[in-house]
C-alpha cells in the first residue's frame, strides 16, 4: 500500500468537500465523485480522500488532502489542481488495504461526515473513538393477576385483585378491579367492588399491590 500523509504544515481549505460531489480535473475531464475520506487514528486527521473516477475503464484512485481541499468549485463540481494525467498516476485504491470503521466508532464532528463515509487504514481500527456502551439491565416487573393481595397505604389488606383492565388501543394498564373483603367473603362470591385506576397503585410484588391510598379514602371516594 502506497501511503498517503498530509504535510503537518498544510492548511485546510474552507471550502467545504461533500462526500458524491462530482470531480473535474483542471484540464477539463470528468474524475468521477468522491466516495470516501480515509481517516488515520494515530494522527487524528483525514489523510486522504477515494475518488471513483467512473466509466468502463474506471478506477478508483487515492487523492491527497491538498489536491481535494485546495480544489475550486464550479457549481456542484470540484475542480482539482490536477491533470487528467496527474490523476491517474496517483496510488490505486486497493480495498485490501483498508477497512470501514467498527460500529461504535465516532465519526469526527468537525468534517460532518457519516461513519460511514470514512475508511480506516487497516490494522488501525481497535485505535478508533468508540463509543462507551453501559452494560444493559433486563428487568423484569411482577406481573399483575386476577386473585392477587390488595394492600392499602397503611399495609392493611382489604380485598384481592378481581379484575385487570388494559386500554385496547394502547396495552397500557388502565386500573383494577378490587373485591373487598375476607378470604371466606370472598369465596362466596361477595364482597364490595372497588375500582382502582393506576395512579392508585404505588407498588407491584410478586405476590401482592399496594395502593398510594388508605382503604377507608378510596371505599370513601366511591360512595361519595
Amino acid at each position: 500500500m502506497r501511503e498517503v500523509r498530509r504535510s503537518p504544515n498544510s492548511r485546510r481549505a474552507a471550502m467545504r468537500i461533500d462526500l458524491g460531489a462530482p470531480v473535474r480535473t483542471k484540464d477539463g475531464h470528468g474524475a468521477g465523485h468522491v466516495k470516501k475520506a480515509i481517516w488515520d487514528p494515530k494522527s487524528n486527521q483525514i489523510i486522504g480522500y477515494v475518488v471513483a473516477t467512473g466509466g468502463l475503464l474506471g478506477h478508483e484512485a487515492v487523492v491527497s488532502p491538498e489536491s481535494i481541499e485546495a480544489a475550486k468549485r464550479e457549481g456542484d463540481d470540484v475542480i482539482l489542481n490536477l491533470t487528467k494525467k496527474e490523476l491517474d498516476e496517483l496510488a490505486r485504491y486497493e480495498a485490501s488495504d483498508y477497512s470501514p470503521p467498527p460500529v461504535d466508532w465516532v465519526a469526527p464532528a468537525v468534517y460532518a461526515y457519516p461513519a460511514a463515509g470514512y475508511l480506516l487504514p487497516r490494522g488501525y481500527a481497535d485505535a478508533a473513538p468508540k463509543v462507551p456502551r453501559e452494560p444493559i439491565e433486563h428487568v423484569h416487573e411482577p406481573e399483575i393477576r386476577r386473585g392477587m393481595r390488595v394492600r392499602d397505604a397503611n399495609g392493611e389488606e382489604i380485598g384481592t385483585v378481581e379484575e385487570v383492565r388494559i386500554e385496547e388501543t394502547t396495552e397500557k394498564l388502565r386500573g383494577v378491579v378490587v373485591r373487598r373483603g375476607g378470604a371466606l367473603e370472598r369465596i362466596a362470591g361477595g364482597g364490595q367492588l372497588l375500582d382502582v385506576d393506576a395512579e392508585q397503585i404505588g407498588q407491584v410484588e410478586p405476590d401482592e399491590l399496594r395502593l398510594v391510598a388508605s382503604g377507608a379514602e378510596l371505599f370513601g371516594r366511591q360512595h361519595a
